[in-house]
């Protein structure tokens, strides 16, 4: 298989791992969280009238790692195979 394409699965792989990690600790988190709300109402002023879930990340910040993950695996891939030989 041509190292471009090995790389990109590389890539692809570590992001399916982070993301399955991620998503598992928040269930974790989410199924364990206890609120307290008694305590809550003692002093309401720090109540939060908002709520976000999530946050922001423009798609070039997502492209930009991606492309800088897959030239690490290239790189990596690459040094095995030169090792290798």
């Amino acid at each position: 298989m041509n190292t471009i394409v090995q790389a990109i699965i590389g890539s692809v792989i570590v992001y399916l791992i982070y993301y399955i990690i991620t998503m598992g600790i928040g269930y974790i988190k989410t199924k364990r969280y206890i609120p307290d709300i008694e305590r809550g109402w003692e002093n309401v002023n720090n109540l939060p009238n908002e709520v976000e879930f999530g946050r922001k990340v423009s798609p070039v910040k997502y492209i930009g790692s991606f492309v800088g993950v897959t030239l690490i695996c290239g790189l990596i891939i690459f040094v095995l195979k030169i090792s290798f030989i």
